[in-house]
């Protein structure tokens, strides 16, 4: 069997192939190969590994950055309770 080939479906076939069209277009233009999408994914994927360990490393940077205050005030006070 066929099915229903009327109106309704070739504007339903017409539409998908539009919005495939455009989205292949759209994202050609941003620079990404639409003939190698397994490439695509790696790119994709390399960036998510990239944000999540600048990630890392900014809560890293804060973390070292509050222990050299907090280090600093103790020390301070430290040296003014000796020198009393």
């Amino acid at each position: 069997m066929t099915g229903y080939n009327g109106p309704e479906r070739r504007n339903e076939e017409w539409a998908h192939q539009l919005a495939r069209e455009t989205v292949e277009e759209l994202l050609t233009k941003y620079g990404f190969d639409t003939a190698n999408p397994l490439e695509m994914q790696e790119d994709l994927a390399w960036i998510r590994r990239y944000r999540k360990m600048c990630d890392r490393v900014g809560g890293r940077v804060i973390l070292t950055v509050v222990t050299i205050i907090v280090g600093g005030v103790v020390a301070t006070v430290w040296a003014a309770v000796q020198s009393k």
